[in-house]
C-alpha cells in the first residue's frame, strides 16, 4: 500500500532536493488519485490559480470519511517508524541547512514528535507540525519563486497527473540555483521581478509531473522554487498532495 523507500539525493549544492521512488502500490496509488475532490470544492485560494484544501479544516475531515486511501495514506505516513526513518535519515542535512540559526539547531538536538492537531507544546522535545494540503492550480496558474516560509523545515510533493495532456510532465516544481538569500521568503511580487530573477539563474531540477514517486526538499536561505504558468485547457487542473513540516 504504502512505504517509504530510499531517499535519492538530486541536488545538494545551495540546498537539497530529493526524491522516493514507488512508494504505492499501483492500485492503492489509483485509488488516491481517483478520491481526490473536485478543485471546485477547494475553499482557500491563493494568487495565481492556486487553491488548497489543507488538514487544518473541517473540510479536509469530511473528505477523510469519505475517501479510505486519504484516511488511510495518513494513517500510515503519520506511524512512528515513517516519520522517525525520514525525520533521523535527514536530520544531519536539516541541521546543516539551519546551521545559522543556533536555536533551530538545538531544537533539532532533541527527541522529535509529530502532530497534525492541536496540542500541548513541551520544551524538552522538538514538536514538529506535519500539515497536508490537496493542492490544485488552475490553467494559467503558477506559483511565483520563494524559499517557503520561516518555520518550514521539509516539504513533500506528490502528483497526480491526467496523462491527457502532452505537456504536462513539465508541470513539476522547478527548482534554483541563487545566491540571493531570503531565508524570510520574501516572494517576488512583480512579473519585472520574477522575470529578472528567471534570467539571472540558474534552474538546477525541474520535478517530472509524474506519478507514483515523492519529491522533497529541505528549506534553507536559498531554497528557491517555483511552479511555471500552467498552460494546458481550460478546464485542467494540476493536482498534489503536498506534506509540510514545520518547527513550533
Amino acid at each position: 500500500m504504502f512505504k517509504l523507500k530510499k531517499i535519492n539525493y538530486l541536488y545538494k549544492k545551495n540546498f537539497y532536493i530529493f526524491n522516493i521512488n514507488n512508494c504505492f502500490s499501483e492500485n492503492f496509488y489509483e485509488d488516491l488519485k481517483s478520491g481526490l475532490p473536485n478543485a471546485e470544492n477547494a475553499k482557500y485560494a491563493f494568487e495565481n490559480g492556486k487553491f488548497t484544501i489543507s488538514s487544518r479544516t473541517e473540510q479536509w475531515k469530511k473528505i477523510l470519511l469519505n475517501h479510505p486511501a486519504l484516511n488511510d495514506f495518513v494513517n500510515y505516513f503519520m506511524t512512528k517508524k515513517n516519520l522517525y526513518y525520514l525525520y533521523f535519515s535527514l536530520l544531519p542535512k536539516l541541521i546543516y541547512s539551519r546551521r545559522n540559526r543556533l536555536l533551530d539547531v538545538i531544537k533539532l538536538i532533541r527527541i522529535p514528535r509529530f502532530h497534525i492537531e492541536e496540542f500541548k507544546k513541551n520544551r524538552f522535545f522538538n514538536d514538529i507540525s506535519v500539515g497536508f494540503q490537496i493542492s490544485y492550480i488552475s490553467n494559467l496558474g503558477k506559483i511565483v519563486p520563494h524559499t517557503d516560509n520561516v518555520s518550514k523545515l521539509l516539504s513533500l510533493m506528490i502528483y497526480f497527473p491526467e496523462k491527457k495532456i502532452i505537456n504536462e510532465v513539465d508541470f513539476g516544481t522547478t527548482f534554483y540555483e541563487s545566491n540571493v538569500e531570503n531565508f524570510n521568503n520574501k516572494h517576488l511580487e512583480s512579473d519585472q521581478d520574477e522575470i529578472f530573477f528567471k534570467n539571472n539563474t540558474k534552474v538546477v531540477y525541474k520535478a517530472p509531473f509524474i506519478e507514483n514517486v515523492m519529491y522533497g526538499f529541505i528549506k534553507n536561505r536559498y531554497s528557491w522554487h517555483s511552479v511555471d504558468q500552467i498552460r494546458a485547457g481550460k478546464n485542467y487542473f494540476r493536482k498534489s498532495i503536498n506534506i509540510n513540516f514545520n518547527l513550533i
